[in-house]
Formats: C-alpha cells, sequence, structure tokens
C-alpha cells in the first residue's frame, strides 16, 4: 500500500475537511458498527481510533511483504474500517488520488460536494473587514455607498477576482448576471476601478434618507405599460388651463373659498367614463376663474445626469450595473422629472447613467413643477391624473 501525497492544496484542504467530518461523525456515534453502537463509553471509541492510528504508522514502517506489515495491517484495518461508513476506504488513506476534486466526490459521496463549495469559499473570501460585512443581493442599494468611495473600490477589486462576491452578484441578477470578462472590460472602459467608485458614492450621496413610497408615485401616460390612448401631453393639458382639461387645485389659494379642497383618494375612479374623474378632470374650467389652476409643464424636458435628484431609496447596485454594462447611457428616462431634476421614475436607468457617463443628458416625458404646491401635494394630484387618463396606481 503506498499513500500518495496531494499535491493540490485545495484537494488537501479538502481531504482534510471530509476526514475530519467523518472522524467527528466516527466519535459521535454515528458510524460505528452495531456493537460499537451498544457501547455507551466514547473514552474506549477514542481509545480504539488511537490505537489504529498507531498501527497504520507502525504498518507504514514495516517492510512491505513481510508478516510484520501484515500483523499491523490488519489490525489497522480491525479497528479503522467501518461497514456503516459511506467511503470503502479507511479514514487515515487514499489510495492513488490524484489531483481531480471528482475522485474526492467518488471516495466520499454527495458530502464532498457541500465541502467542496466550502472549502471554495473559504479560499475566495474576503480577509478585508468591510467586505467581510458586505452583502450582495438582489436589494443591496448604492446608499452602502454614500460617503464610501473605499468601500465601492475595495468590492469592485474583489468582484473582478471572479470568486464568491461575483458569484452573489450574478445570483442577485437572475436572469440578466453579467459575466466576469464583461465587467473587466466595462471598469476599463470607464476609466478603470476609481473613476467607479467614485461614481458609485456619487449616486449614493443622492438617495435620501427616506423615499416616496410606492403609493405616492403617480402612473402617468408614456410608458408602454401605461394606457396608451393618453400621452404626457394630457397630462399637460390637466395642468394648465385652456385646453380639454383643466384639474381644479387652487381654491384653496382663491380669496372666495374658505374650504380647503383636496384630490381624491388613490384609485377613486380608473379611466373617464365616471362622472366623477370627468369633474375632477374639467374642475379648473368651472370655478369661477379659468386661469388660476395653472402648474408649469415642458414636455420632452431634460436634464443633466448628474443634476439628477432621487425620490426612492430602493436604488439596487445589482440592476443598475447590469444596465449600465448593457450600454445605459442617457437618452430616453422612461418616466417625468421636476425642474429640479426630481426624479419620479425610472431610477435605475438614472443610476446606470451616472456610472457611465455622468454629463449625459437624459429626456423625460415631461419636467413638471413641483414647487408651487409642494411636492406632496402636487404627486397627489398627478396620481389622480393618472388614474383618470386610465393607469391604476401601483400601491405596491
Amino acid at each position: 500500500m503506498k499513500l500518495h501525497k496531494l499535491n493540490n492544496k485545495r484537494n488537501e484542504r479538502l481531504f482534510k475537511k471530509l476526514t475530519e467530518g467523518y472522524r467527528s461523525a466516527y466519535d459521535a456515534g454515528h458510524l460505528r458498527s452495531d456493537d460499537e453502537r451498544r457501547s455507551d463509553n466514547k473514552s474506549l471509541q477514542r481509545a480504539a481510533d488511537e490505537y489504529a492510528d498507531k498501527m497504520y504508522d507502525a504498518w507504514m514502517d514495516a517492510e512491505n511483504g513481510s508478516e510484520e506489515a501484515a500483523r499491523y495491517e490488519r489490525e489497522y484495518r480491525k479497528h479503522s474500517n467501518n461497514a456503516n461508513r459511506e467511503s470503502p476506504l479507511p479514514i487515515h488513506m487514499v489510495e492513488e488520488l490524484e489531483e481531480d476534486t471528482e475522485q474526492l466526490k467518488e471516495l466520499f459521496g454527495s458530502s464532498a460536494e457541500k465541502m467542496s463549495d466550502a472549502v471554495e469559499d473559504e479560499e475566495n473570501a474576503s480577509p478585508d473587514p468591510d467586505l467581510k460585512r458586505m452583502v450582495i443581493d438582489n436589494q443591496t442599494s448604492f446608499k452602502v455607498f454614500d460617503g464610501k468611495p473605499e468601500l465601492a473600490a475595495k468590492l469592485m477589486k474583489e468582484l473582478l477576482k471572479g470568486g464568491t462576491m461575483f458569484k452573489h452578484l450574478q445570483q442577485a441578477q437572475g436572469d440578466f448576471a453579467v459575466k466576469l470578462e464583461d465587467l473587466k472590460k466595462w471598469v476599463q472602459g470607464i476609466g478603470g476601478i476609481a473613476v467607479f467608485a467614485k461614481r458609485a458614492a456619487a449616486i449614493g450621496s443622492k438617495i435620501p434618507e427616506k423615499g416616496l413610497p410606492k403609493s405616492k408615485m403617480p402612473f402617468l401616460p408614456g410608458p408602454k405599460d401605461a394606457d396608451q390612448s393618453y400621452t404626457a401631453a394630457d397630462v399637460g393639458d390637466a395642468l394648465t388651463p385652456g385646453g380639454k382639461y383643466n384639474v381644479d387645485m387652487m381654491e384653496k389659494l382663491h380669496r372666495h373659498v374658505t374650504e380647503k379642497v383636496d384630490a381624491p383618494a388613490p384609485n377613486t375612479f380608473v379611466g373617464m367614463k365616471s362622472p366623477e374623474a370627468q369633474a375632477f378632470m374639467t374642475g379648473g374650467l368651472n370655478d369661477g376663474d379659468p386661469n388660476d389652476d395653472v402648474i408649469k409643464v415642458k414636455l420632452n424636458g431634460k436634464f443633466a445626469a448628474a443634476d439628477g435628484i432621487p425620490t426612492q431609496t430602493n436604488i439596487l447596485f445589482p440592476k443598475a450595473l447590469g444596465m449600465a454594462m448593457n450600454g445605459v447611457a442617457g437618452g430616453d428616462l422612461g418616466a417625468y422629472a421636476s425642474f429640479n431634476g426630481e426624479i419620479l421614475d425610472g431610477h435605475h436607468r438614472w443610476a446606470a447613467t451616472m456610472l457611465n457617463k455622468p454629463n449625459a443628458t437624459i429626456n423625460t416625458f415631461a419636467l413638471i413643477d413641483l414647487d408651487k404646491l409642494g411636492v406632496e401635494k402636487t404627486l397627489q394630484y398627478l396620481t389622480v391624473i393618472g388614474n383618470a387618463l386610465g393607469n391604476k396606481t401601483k400601491v405596491k
């Protein structure tokens, strides 16, 4: 019998874990023979193991083929072999073992695969304490990089190694998982890790501590999933006098009215068929002052990505990174924004643009003045306008 040395360090570590696992199970009684299971004396079992170790060493030292070697071998096998153990080989020996993890799996069964994954995770684990606390999943927000460009740099450096952290990124991206070589090319293309870190931290610094909930975000015409019977021009018409629509928004400011009038609750009606929707959308035409209900709107307005202001907190790093690597850099946001750059939707396209080209121009369906009535009040009216124009508010 010849004990072959494991030249592959990874397989050495894997084999060590496997044998330690079997020895622990053996000591605990899970791998004992029927006779051994009847004994509760663990000290005797450990003594037997120690005796087996000594017999193994003596066997290896004895002259090959001698009676002495045969006697030590019999004693070793008597005290170390176990009919209930999955592997046909003794715990302490591997014969003709090559540098192939698959052979370890054959020797030790399905548990080897889990052990192999554990060893790989251990090898790829980052020693950096910041990254040890870092979790990459489908909810990881750019907010973690707020004021921490060095953390963003460490993370990207770790991702480019293609280890465990990169696998977690791919899992978070799901069907749109990026490839390592593509990530390397993308990082090089934007100017390197330092550039990425600076831009990721800039995104994080813009994310508010408390964002607007989905239930308060208007669902207006324009996106592909909106009612295609209407456009952003209908929103502009509802916010300004002189057209088919004009929502009554200023009565609380009118000198003849003392009662405060708020917008209806979201989804009170959806579509223009109901009398309530028609009354709401034309209220400004019938309030005695046809020119007072004015909110400034600029159709197809634009703003620089660097001037954008997120209104939501869940701007997800894995999603935006994937979009950036697919070339999103400015162009149509597919949403509305304020004249100050406050983004009402399309946050991930904005973040992807910030990663690729912060000075790029972003196009919107329209820019809307959120200052005259205040952000919250204006969004209330925009939400109900979206309802009247056929779009049910997404409350989750």
